[in-house]
């Protein structure tokens, strides 16, 4: 598509100019690829399009049900975009000025039930491909409250104290401990000892845990497509995406009764520094909380589907 050009030269100045994170530039021009591809399948350019195209394109996000935050980001990269069109000339003026946001609501974030996490995991057939994979994903997605950044930059060297606690770098670089429950940790490790080394055999140099078909990092997207291929196995109708379990998690330890100050920690809602995860929150404490409140945890049911 002639359009490539264009966003090629704009990848090009967000590299050099811009001086984003690795994810913020992903998340840049993952939105514009796909606004690409709505364009190529409606018989339009970028240089072609105008306001009303632009709010229709919108719409549609709207009503395939993105989320307000993913919907102002997009404006946010087609304003972006689209200024830098201008600026070399390309467009003679941008038709994203008169874009606005979409009007806040309060409706609450979507959360599974435990019967539907239980359905879930309990459609994942022990001798489909991957199946470990997949299971260790929901199992830390759930389990342990993690973003899918979080998740799929993951590391062998996370995991610490006999494999009972996740090191993870959240947002802006903080650190935080999650406690990895007994599901969690046994799925983990039967597939870092089962799987993982099949994988990497395709690419030796892949640090990362999960790994893709290629035998390199997995991606958000691979890891949404993963979500969406098992709730439709389990014949869950909501709409579910990664951070699905991330609430839903957050919910039921709020459900159970956990502090609100803990799952926040546990979260990392707020901005503790490296020496504060190990003062701040006495680790037997973290545990002690996931152990009493959460449904992966809480409850020694039998471990036969994660065992050889």
């Amino acid at each position: 598509m002639k359009e490539v050009s264009h966003l090629t030269a704009y990848q090009s100045w967000l590299s050099a100019e811009k001086g984003l994170s690795e994810n913020s530039y992903s998340s840049y021009t993952f939105d514009l690829h796909r606004f690409a591809a709505f364009l190529h399948d409606h018989g339009r350019t970028d240089t072609s399009v105008g306001h009303k195209e632009i709010a229709q394109y919108l719409d549609l996000l709207a009503d395939l049900g993105f989320a307000r935050a993913s919907i102002i980001r997009t404006i946010s990269t087609l304003r972006s975009y689209y200024t830098f069109l201008t600026a070399e000339e390309v467009v003679e003026s941008n038709p994203t000025k008169q874009l606005r946001p979409p009007r806040k609501t309060r409706d609450l974030p979507q959360v599974l039930s435990v019967d539907e996490i239980e359905r879930i995991l309990s459609h994942i057939p022990a001798s489909a491909k991957l199946s470990l994979r997949n299971t260790a994903i929901i199992e830390l997605l759930y389990g342990c409250g993690l973003r899918v950044s979080e998740l799929i930059n993951l590391t062998p060297g996370a995991c610490i104290e006999d494999d009972t606690f996740l090191h993870i770098t959240g947002k802006g670089n903080t650190q935080r401990l999650v406690p990895l429950g007994a599901y969690g940790r046994r799925t983990l490790k039967r597939y870092m000892e089962e799987e993982r080394p099949r994988l990497r055999k395709k690419s030796p140099s892949a640090p990362e845990i999960f790994l893709n078909n290629r035998g390199t990092k997995l991606s958000r997207m691979g890891v949404w497509k993963i979500v969406q291929t098992l709730c439709i196995q389990a014949g869950i109708e909501k709409s579910v995406s990664p951070h699905t379990f991330r609430h839903s998690y957050a919910t039921h330890l709020l459900e159970g009764g956990a502090d609100l100050r803990v799952v926040q920690e546990l979260l990392g809602h707020r901005n503790i520094s490296t020496t504060e995860i190990y003062t701040h929150i006495d680790r037997t404490h973290l545990m002690e909380v996931h152990r009493s409140f959460h449904p992966r945890s809480k409850q020694e049911r039998s471990l036969e589907r994660y065992s050889p």
